[in-house]
C-alpha cells in the first residue's frame, strides 16, 4: 500500500509544475550541470539553476529533459516552475503525462489492493455482524427461517477489480508505447477519465448502499443500474419465471410474467427496442429483456437466488441459461414470437 500511495502523492506534487512548464510558464534561467550520481546503475546530474543575469536561485537540482551528453560545466537554457528537485527545458515537456499516468495507475493500485483485501476480509468465517451481505460484492441472504430475505448490493468484486486493472494497463501502455503527443493524450484521458468515473460511482454506490436485487416475500425488487434512483417490483403472483441469462459474458436477470400480469414497461416498444431485444436474447419475451438487470457492480448468486425464490415462492422456477445447452430451441418453443 505504501509503494502506490508514494506514486500518487509524488505524481500529484509534480503535475502542477509540469503542466507549467508544458505552457512555459515560470522563470526563465539556466541549469549548469556540476555533478554526476550514480546508484545501481543509474547515472543523473544535478546541477544549478542561475537568474538570467548570473545569480544562483536553485542548487543541487536536476534537468527534465534529453541531453544528447552531458559533462560538468555544461550550460543549457531552463525553466523554473516550483518543482521539487527539478527544472525543465523552456522548449516545453510531455513529464505531465507521466505524473498523470502516476496518479492513476497508483490510484488504481490502491483500489486494487484495498478491495481484494477488503474481499479476503469479507470471506473469513464470522466476520462482522452482517457477513452474508459483505460476501461476494454485497450478495447475500440475511436472517433465518421464514424471513430469510435475499439481497445484492454494489461492492468490490472480481469483475470490477479486473476493469480497473484493465484501466491501468492501458494508461501504462500509453506512457511506454512510442506513439504522437495527441495519441498519448487521447488514450490516458479516455482510459484513465474512464477508470476514475467507475472508480467513483464503485464508490459512491457502495456509500448509498442501494440495493440491486431484492427477493422477499413480497416479490422481486430489481433496480435496472446501480446509480438509478428507481427501482422495479414485481409481487410474486405476477411472476412465472425467473430467468438468468447472458450477452457477451454479462450476466442478467430477468422476469418472465404471468399470463394478464402488467406490464413493467412506462411506454410500448419501438422499433429499435424490438431489434435490440431480438439481438440481445432472440428466444425470451421482449418485455423481459427490456425489463432485465444487468450484474453491474455486483455479483449474481444462481444458487441464492434459486433457494430465496423456493422458500418464498416454491411455484416459481428459477432458470439459469448460462449453463444449459441448447436453450435457444427448447424455448422457442415455449415463448414463441
Amino acid at each position: 500500500m505504501l509503494l502506490p500511495l508514494g506514486i500518487v502523492i509524488g505524481g500529484v506534487l509534480d503535475i502542477g509544475p509540469a503542466l507549467n512548464a508544458a505552457h512555459g510558464q515560470g522563470v526563465h534561467g539556466s541549469w549548469v550541470a556540476r555533478q554526476q550520481i550514480c546508484s545501481r546503475g543509474n547515472c543523473s546530474w544535478t546541477g544549478d539553476f542561475l537568474l538570467s543575469n548570473g545569480t544562483e536561485a536553485r542548487e543541487n537540482v536536476g534537468y527534465q529533459g534529453n541531453l544528447p551528453s552531458v559533462h560538468a560545466g555544461l550550460r543549457v537554457p531552463a525553466l523554473d516552475t516550483g518543482a521539487s528537485g527539478e527544472v525543465y527545458p523552456v522548449k516545453g515537456t510531455n513529464q505531465w503525462i507521466i505524473d498523470l499516468a502516476c496518479i492513476i495507475g497508483g490510484t488504481g493500485c490502491l483500489v486494487v489492493i484495498g478491495g481484494w483485501r477488503w474481499l479476503s476480509l469479507a470471506r473469513r468465517p464470522g466476520h462482522g455482524r452482517h457477513e452474508k451481505d459483505l460476501r461476494n460484492g454485497g450478495t447475500g441472504v440475511a436472517g433465518d427461517g421464514a424471513n430469510d430475505v435475499y439481497e445484492a448490493r454494489p461492492g468490490i468484486n472480481a469483475r470490477s477489480l479486473f476493469l480497473i486493472a484493465l484501466f491501468i494497463l492501458f494508461c501504462v501502455l500509453a506512457v511506454v508505447t512510442p506513439m504522437s503527443l495527441g495519441l498519448r493524450i487521447i488514450v490516458i484521458g479516455f482510459f484513465g477519465l474512464g477508470g476514475l468515473l467507475y472508480a467513483a460511482s464503485l464508490a459512491y454506490a457502495m456509500a448509498t448502499r442501494q440495493v440491486a436485487l431484492r427477493i422477499d416475500a413480497t416479490g422481486v425488487t430489481m433496480r435496472p443500474r446501480p446509480l438509478s434512483a428507481t427501482a422495479r417490483f414485481r409481487p410474486w403472483e405476477d411472476i412465472d419465471t425467473i430467468v438468468i441469462w447472458q450477452f457477451r459474458r454479462n450476466p442478467y436477470l430477468g422476469i418472465v410474467p404471468r399470463p394478464g400480469a402488467p406490464s413493467l414497461l412506462s411506454r410500448p416498444s419501438g422499433y429499435l427496442s424490438r431489434v435490440s431485444t431480438s439481438y440481445l436474447a432472440p428466444d425470451l419475451p421482449p418485455e423481459t429483456v427490456q425489463t432485465s438487470i444487468p450484474a453491474t457492480m455486483w455479483r449474481l448468486r444462481a444458487e441464492r437466488i434459486a433457494q430465496a425464490a423456493h422458500r418464498f415462492a416454491p411455484d416459481v422456477q428459477v432458470i439459469d441459461l448460462r449453463r444449459r445447452s441448447g436453450w435457444a430451441a427448447r424455448w422457442r418453443s415455449v415463448f414463441p414470437r
